[in-house]
């Protein structure tokens, strides 16, 4: 009888399959063409192993993936990381509104279009100061919790605190 993956109840394996699911949906791929576009042999029920957390993969596997799927595996283990309680709490965000109207994060979708009003109203006001209060409610806008609305920021902004 086979033990039990050291993967499996783990949050954060957990976590993880959750971003590269939806990375990979974002996409509009189903496992079987991911599987078919990746550098490296793998069948679908693995990448659905990632997915559902049942797995661990290698950093060099997770590396392959996020190039596959053209996100920064930099900014999807800084979300893991945040889920873990690894990021401290908001104090308050400085955001570059013109990056923001940029981004091609389905999840930031809600508020690329604020950002995008940002910039056309005043294109020389670029950084917008997102307070704890403001990181909450842009994270019900989104359907994220706060720590992942802080994490995306995080990551992908390029921001820095009060």
């Amino acid at each position: 009888m086979r033990g039990r993956s050291p993967a499996a109840g783990d949050p954060r394996a957990a976590q993880l399959g959750a971003e590269l699911r939806s990375a990979r949906l974002a996409r509009g791929w189903t496992r079987s063409e991911m599987a078919a576009l990746l550098p490296f042999d793998v069948t679908f029920q693995t990448l659905a192993s990632y997915e559902l957390g049942n797995r661990h993969c290698t950093v060099m596997r997770l590396l392959d993936l996020c190039d596959s799927l053209e996100v920064s595996a930099s900014e999807v283990v800084g979300v893991v990381s945040c889920h873990a309680g690894d990021c401290p709490a908001p104090t308050g965000i400085v955001v570059s509104c013109a990056v923001l109207a940029r981004t091609t994060r389905p999840a930031l979708h809600p508020l690329r279009r604020w950002a995008k009003t940002m910039v056309t109203r005043d294109p020389s006001r670029d950084r917008v100061v997102l307070s704890d209060a403001a990181v909450v409610i842009a994270a019900e806008l989104c359907g994220l919790s706060p720590a992942t609305m802080d994490a995306h920021l995080r990551t992908c902004l390029k921001y820095s605190t009060r």
